[in-house]
Order: structure tokens, then C-alpha cells, then sequence
């Protein structure tokens, strides 16, 4: 039987799935749910299914907070070890609480009866602050057991009364027995101060239900055949009477026996009480979207204190808060939430001893930049001059809702004199997240591989879509983290001045070094040829999923990277001149390739060169040789060129080049520079293998060229943008025959970026306007060859006679260009 490394060695499988990707064969594939939970993106912002499929993360609204109690006590003990029970505590059969919680309506908590009443209590920790709106008890089923009698339902925030003795506020109590309700819905409001009625919530984290009375072995009288039929556990009292006059009296059951059977009265039995509660849920407004800022790596600043950190605000904890002054001058409390959400609420819990904010303007921003780079905020609730009153009876809540609004940062702008200190702020909203984007880990090749293609898989809807991006590297450097010896992060300075007892570990990662590429521009769509440099040994990918509507979302199932390996180690280009002489005239160029082949490499046939759109591109000549030797270097003669756009040039050899037998390449090309600057590409292959081109990276790559890479720039100074108008013989015959029918004439525009118009006008000697018609291409500069079919706009002909010919550029901004607009007299002969 073939083991398993065996079988990985034969397949080319690199298993890397801890490594956020696996290599097989010539192929980095991303599909897996273990890969991507190894990508770096925002605690929180991403779903990963079973299946490998990654979506936003999606906000709902009117959660359970008793659902995911355990993350949050994890996060405020800061310990992994922390459990469920951990949240939970009562006065008896503690263990069975978590039954409260598991969703399973056959699982339940019950006091143990043989505990005296006072111990019949338990507590539930939400492990954060939340605005609560309901309480919702489930007991079990009638034949699973009975409701408790009477009890009460109690709340707290945290506050302490005293050390260690928490407040809590009674929201439910039973007014009489209960034998039958089995479901209870406790709706929550405030229980402080809330004059202005926003708050439809209450701010509490913990739960405590105390039962009050039971009937405990006295549940329900049954008969003796159905007693017996019960199980031990819930026999419950037995009951003798003696008969006394016209009626009995209760007697022990030694004096029933005693007494003559004439006297004796019932027996009476009963099942005992089995008071047992299904589920606890506690309703919310929604997720709080504050709570997991510090996760995301966001921030909360008092930027009025230096930029004192406001993390408190923030950690569903009422203990800690953060007390302030304020003047009549504008301070803020800045927020970075970590990623982007649509907010559509948002609450301030104040400490119960101190006043609110009398005026403030709560602003969001999606993260647009201003012209000065600044932030563009939108104000989404404004407070003017609020009476803040005294000791104990101000209002505790701020409450602002508003339209769903894309937002990243969040502040509140604040005056006027008082004390303050907050507690929470909390940011609701639903809907999936509008962006989100995820970072590969380094992703090893396995040597320098030359990269070819992308592919993903997934699913878009309207609104919505994914972007994937590349970036390459051969250079990796150590990065080094240092830690005490209680685990917590130290400077490099500081842990060199630690005792040698005090010195924890030091961690090594590697890290993209200095020849990194910056990240590619997104891909267009699956398929797509890399655009990062390549050959490379390593690389790093990183995925963004957008959506402008908060209910749809983009999902991405996988990721797949092509490559191959490289014809040469490396290839470095130079184009000759680095200058032209003039914008809009055609001239020679070279460009110069220095290959560094593999000694195992097949060669190359074949070189492809591109220029900007609007430049074509005539092929001259191709040379091969020794740089050391180049004046000897011929022409190769058997050079074909393949067909392809203009701004292209493909040039397929006869015979392969070997790697022993060149080590410079020239190709020769004619073509024209129409704006300041156009950067070239240009690659090598071999035409019998797939996926063979091999990008050409710019640098200086011989002393034989003076140019800057593979970016060819125009002359310094000047300001035309219309070259000379060339209009042949200038007379048009439209009679019909075929000969001069019309009138060309061509011209070019330089220096120009973008569409903008371009105008063509015919006037008659008299002024009027005869025809008029624009020109409009994606990129205005370049070459231009049009004709007049002598016809007016109505699309008649003309009169013969004399006409003025006008090409005028309109430019987006003149102020800076000159000679806008060319006139030729042409002629109109019958």
C-alpha cells in the first residue's frame, strides 16, 4: 500500500492547508475552510462555512444574547480555558444550567427539591452589557414536568451597590400561583431615567431568577392506582384523615392505623412538584458592532487628550468607563470601527452619577478623503443646549436612529461645561458588510516561478463584487517580536534590559523584504494574466468582497494561481532612446533585453512588446548576439511578425534561441509619443509551451542604452497640444467618380490625458457654420485621420467655392496648453 508522503510526492501535492493554501502541481488553489481561516482580515468580519465558502459577515437585528455567551466570557476573562459554566451560577445543581441555554426544549434546570427553598435561584452572566428588549422563559412540556409557582426575574448592568454586591432591578414578578403558563415574554424598558422615551431597551448582563413558592410534594392529587404508577422520584405527600363529625381532620399515619376503620377518612395522594425550566433567552436590538472593535484592530481616541485610548467605551463592561470635562469648546471622540458596517443606530449609556452631553453631533464617514485628504463626514444627529440635571436624575441614555449609512469611522463632536462619563457607546445596523477585505500568508513557490494566470470562483448580485490582487517578491527578511515573562509583548529595548528571569521568548517571523512589488491593480475577471512582477519565489494574494446593498453579499468559494517555470531567471529591459525629440513624430526606438537563463532553460522564439492604446507600434529588425561583441551583432532576417492590435508587436523567430547562444536581444521598432511619458511592456516565450511568456522587468539593463527602463519620456517644455494639420492637396471633387470624393486631412493631439472633446468645423468664407462633428475617443491623444464628405449638416452637398477647415481641442483645464485649435482653407470643386 503506497503511504501517504509517497502518494503526496507522486501527485506534487504541497500540503499547506495550515498554510492558508495548497500547491499542487504547478497550481496555488485556496478552497478550503482551514485555508482561509488562516487569512488575515478583521476579527469577525468574515463567514467561513464547512465548504470553503467566504461571505461578509452579516449584522442581524433582535439576537439572542444567551446564544453566544461563552466567546464573550472567553474575551472578558481573557482567558481560552473559560467555559459556559463559567457565565453560570446557583443555589443548587449549577452543572444543569447550561440546559437553560442548548436550545433543546427537553433539557431543563430544576432545583433540587431536597434543598431548602432560599438556595432555589440561579444567575446568568451575558458576558456583556447589552440593550436588552425581552425575557422569554420556556418550561417544559406537561409531561416532562410543571412550571415554577411563583418567582421573580431580576436584572443588573453590574453596578455595585456595594464591593462585590451587585444592584439589580426586579422586571417580573407572579402575582399568584402559576399551574399552567409555560411561556413567558418579560418585555424590558429602561430602569433609569428616561425622560424623552428613545429607549426602547433596557442596558443590563445579568439575569437572576429566584423561585418564591412551590407546592413541592403536594403538585397534584392523583389516585392510588396512578400513584403507584408514578416513578419514586415523584411519589410525592400521602395524606390521612380521621373523620370527625360531619367532617375529617388530618392525622398522622400511625393514628390512621390505630384508629377503628369507622373512623377512618381519605387518604389522600399527590405528585411531587417537578419544577423544571426549558430555556432562558434574552432578546437584543441587535449585534453591537462596537464590541468587537479592539479584534478588528480599530480604534477609540480622545482626541482632545492626546489621543488617549476610549476602549472602554467599547468593551460591554459597565465597570469600566472613562470620566472627563468639557468646556464650550469642540472636543471629539474619535472612532475607527475596525471595517465597514451600515449603521442605522446608535446609544450612549452615561454613568447613573454623572450628566449627559448637553450638545453634540454624532458624524459617520465611509472613509472618503476630502481634497485635502481629510475625512468627509455626514452629520447624523444633532443636540442643542439639553438640560443636564443634578445629582442622580440626569437621563443615562442617548439614543439617535437614522437611515442605514455605509460607515468605517464614526465621532461625536461635543461642548459645553459639565462633567461626564460614559460608559458604552454602541453602534447597531443589519445588513452583510459592504467591504471586506483578506490577506493571504506568504505563499512559497517552491524557487522562482514565473506566474501566468488567476482564477477564482463565486457569486455576485447586483451591487456586488470580488477583487483579487497579487504581489510578488524574492526577498524575505526576519521580523522579530518580544515578550516578558508573563507573556506580555516588549519593545526590543526593553526586553534587552530585562533580567535574565524576566525574559520570555522571542518570536521569528519572515516578512516581504525590499523587492517586493506593490499590490497589483484588481484583476478584471477570472483568468486574467498576472500583472505582478515574475519570476518570483514568493507571493501574497489578497481578496475583497463589496457590496453597495446591505441585504446582498459577494460569496468566493476559491482561488486558483497558475504558474510554470521560467524560461530565464530573469529578464531586464532598456529602451534607446529614454528621450524623443518631439511629441506626435514618429521615430525609431530599441528595446533591449538582457536575459540571466537557467542552465536548464528550452530557450525562446518568441517577443511581444505593448505600448499605451493610443501608440502603434512598426516593426524594424530584431538583433541577437554578445553584448561584449554587439557591433558584430547582425539583423536576424527570419523574423516574422505575427498579427496582432497596433499598439502591439509580436515577433515569432524561426528557430529557438538557445540560452548559450545571446545574451543581449534588440528589437527595432518605429512609433510616435503622444503624451509626456508611455511606459512599455514587453515579455519573452516559447512558442511550444503553454503559458510560456515571461514578463520583462525594467531596469538598466545595458550600457549600450541611456534610457530609464522601459519609460520613454518627451521633451522638457512646450505647451501645444495640436500638431501641424495635414490636408493633402487640400480639394475635394464630390462628383461622384471615386476620385478626391473627399477631403482627408489628419493631424495630432499630445500632452493630454482622458476624453475630452475634440471639434470639427467647416465654415463658409462668410462665417457660417456649414457642418460640425465630434471626435471622441477614451484617450484624446494620438494620431487623428478624418474625412469631409463635403456635405452640410442637413447632409446635403455643398456649394463649390471655398471653405475654412477648423480642429479644436477643448481642454478639461487650458490654462496650461497652447495651440488648441488648427485652420486650413480647403477647396470644393465640381
Amino acid at each position: 500500500m503506497m503511504n501517504a508522503a509517497l502518494l503526496l510526492s507522486v501527485l506534487g501535492v504541497v500540503a499547506a492547508w495550515g498554510q492558508g493554501h495548497t500547491i499542487a502541481g504547478n497550481k496555488v488553489v485556496v478552497d478550503r475552510q482551514t485555508h482561509w481561516q488562516q487569512w488575515t482580515f478583521p476579527g469577525g468580519t468574515l463567514d467561513i462555512d464547512e465548504t470553503g465558502a467566504v461571505r461578509p459577515h452579516f449584522v442581524p437585528k433582535n439576537i439572542l444574547a444567551t446564544s453566544d455567551i461563552a466567546a464573550f466570557i472567553k474575551r472578558g476573562t481573557g482567558s481560552e480555558d473559560a467555559t459556559l459554566r463559567d457565565a453560570l451560577t446557583a443555589g443548587t445543581r449549577a452543572a444543569d444550567l447550561a440546559h437553560l441555554l442548548d436550545g433543546d426544549l427537553s433539557t431543563y434546570w430544576e432545583p433540587d427539591p431536597a434543598s431548602p427553598l432560599r438556595q432555589w435561584w440561579f444567575e446568568v452572566d451575558l458576558g456583556r452589557l447589552v440593550a436588552a428588549t425581552h425575557i422569554r422563559l420556556t418550561f417544559v412540556g406537561e409531561e416532562l414536568g410543571d412550571p415554577f409557582l411563583q418567582f421573580v426575574v431580576l436584572t443588573s448592568d453590574g453596578a455595585e451597590v456595594t464591593k462585590g454586591q451587585r444592584r439589580f432591578n426586579q422586571v417580573f414578578r407572579t402575582l399568584k400561583s402559576n399551574k399552567d403558563q409555560r411561556e413567558f415574554e418579560i418585555e424590558l424598558s429602561p430602569t433609569r431615567l428616561d425622560r424623552e422615551g428613545r429607549m426602547v431597551s433596557d442596558y443590563i448582563r445579568f439575569v437572576r431568577l429566584t423561585i418564591t413558592d412551590t407546592d413541592s410534594t403536594r403538585a397534584a392529587e392523583v389516585s392510588a392506582e396512578q400513584y403507584d404508577q408514578l416513578a419514586a422520584a415523584d411519589q410525592g405527600a400521602v395524606d390521612f384523615y380521621k373523620k370527625a363529625g360531619a367532617g375529617q381532620v388530618q392525622v398522622s399515619e400511625a393514628t390512621y392505623e390505630a384508629v377503628d376503620s369507622a373512623l377512618r377518612g381519605e387518604i389522600r395522594r399527590y405528585r411531587r412538584e417537578r419544577p423544571r425550566l426549558a430555556e432562558l433567552e434574552v432578546q437584543t436590538l441587535g449585534e453591537n458592532i462596537s464590541l468587537g472593535l479592539v479584534e478588528r484592530r480599530g480604534v477609540a481616541l480622545l482626541t482632545f487628550l492626546d489621543n488617549a485610548p476610549a476602549t472602554a467605551f467599547f468593551d460591554g463592561i459597565f465597570e469600566t468607563s472613562l470620566a472627563f470635562t468639557s468646556t464650550d469648546e469642540i472636543r471629539e471622540l474619535f472612532f475607527d470601527l475596525g471595517s465597514s458596517y451600515w449603521i442605522d443606530r446608535h446609544q450612549i449609556y452615561y454613568d447613573r452619577q454623572r450628566s449627559r452631553f448637553p450638545n453634540y453631533d454624532l458624524q459617520t464617514s465611509d472613509g472618503s478623503l476630502a481634497a485635502d485628504g481629510s475625512l468627509v463626514w455626514t452629520t447624523q444627529a444633532s443636540h442643542r443646549n439639553r438640560a443636564t440635571s443634578g445629582h442622580y436624575t440626569g437621563d443615562v441614555y442617548d439614543v439617535d436612529t437614522f437611515a442605514p449609512t455605509r460607515t468605517r469611522y464614526a465621532r461625536i463632536l461635543f461642548w459645553g461645561g459639565g462633567q461626564f462619563k460614559p460608559r458604552e457607546v454602541q453602534f447597531y445596523g443589519e445588513g452583510f458588510q459592504p467591504e471586506v477585505e483578506l490577506v493571504s500568508p506568504l505563499i512559497r513557490l517552491g524557487g522562482s516561478k514565473n506566474l501566468v494566470s488567476v482564477e477564482w470562483d463565486g457569486d455576485t448580485d447586483l451591487g456586488t463584487f470580488i477583487e483579487i490582487q497579487t504581489r510578488t517578491g524574492s526577498e524575505l527578511v526576519e521580523e522579530y517580536r518580544y515578550f516578558n515573562s508573563g507573556g506580555a509583548e516588549v519593545s526590543a529595548e526593553a526586553y534587552a534590559g530585562l533580567g535574565f528571569f524576566s525574559k520570555g521568548p522571542v518570536d521569528t517571523t519572515e516578512v516581504p523584504g525590499g523587492d517586493w512589488s506593490a499590490w497589483s491593480l484588481p484583476y478584471e475577471a477570472s483568468g486574467a494574466a498576472i500583472t505582478s512582477p515574475s519570476p518570483r519565489q514568493f507571493l501574497e494574494l489578497k481578496a475583497r468582497l463589496v457590496s453597495d446593498d446591505p441585504h446582498r453579499t459577494a460569496e468566493l468559494r476559491s482561488i486558483q494561481l497558475n504558474f510554470v517555470e521560467p524560461l530565464a531567471n530573469q529578464l531586464l529591459g532598456e529602451i534607446e532612446p529614454g528621450v524623443v525629440g518631439a511629441l506626435g513624430k514618429e521615430q525609431e526606438i530599441s528595446l533591449f533585453i538582457k536575459p540571466n537563463f537557467a542552465p536548464q532553460s528550452a530557450g525562446f522564439d518568441e517577443v511581444q512588446i505593448r505600448a499605451p492604446d493610443n501608440m502603434a507600434l512598426e516593426f524594424r529588425g530584431l538583433r541577437l548576439g554578445r553584448e561584449a561583441q554587439w557591433d558584430s551583432a547582425e539583423l536576424v532576417a527570419s523574423a516574422e511578425v505575427v498579427a496582432t492590435a497596433p499598439d502591439s508587436l509580436w515577433v515569432r523567430l524561426s528557430e529557438v534561441v538557445a540560452p548559450s547562444a545571446a545574451d543581449l536581444i534588440e528589437v527595432q521598432f518605429a512609433t510616435a509619443l503622444y503624451l509626456p511619458g508611455a511606459v512599455f511592456k514587453a515579455s519573452l516565450g516559447h512558442s511550444a509551451l503553454e503559458d510560456s511568456w515571461q514578463r520583462v522587468d525594467p531596469a538598466d539593463a545595458t550600457e549600450l542604452a541611456t534610457g530609464q527602463g522601459m519609460l520613454l519620456v518627451g521633451p522638457e517644455g512646450g505647451r501645444h497640444v495640436l500638431g501641424d494639420l495635414s490636408i493633402g492637396s487640400g480639394v475635394a471633387t464630390p462628383n461622384g467618380d471615386g476620385i478626391n470624393d473627399e477631403l482627408a486631412f489628419s493631424f495630432a493631439v499630445t500632452k493630454l490625458t482622458g476624453t475630452q472633446p475634440l471639434h470639427v468645423r467647416i465654415y463658409d468664407l462668410a462665417g457660417r457654420l456649414v457642418r460640425h462633428w465630434q471626435e471622441t475617443r477614451p484617450l484624446i491623444s494620438g494620431e487623428y485621420a478624418l474625412r469631409w464628405s463635403c456635405e452640410d449638416q442637413s447632409g446635403a452637398l455643398v456649394a463649390p467655392g471655398l471653405y475654412l477647415l477648423e480642429v479644436e481641442v477643448v481642454p478639461n483645464d487650458d490654462s496650461r496648453v497652447e495651440r488648441t485649435a488648427r485652420h486650413r482653407l480647403v477647396h470644393v470643386v465640381y
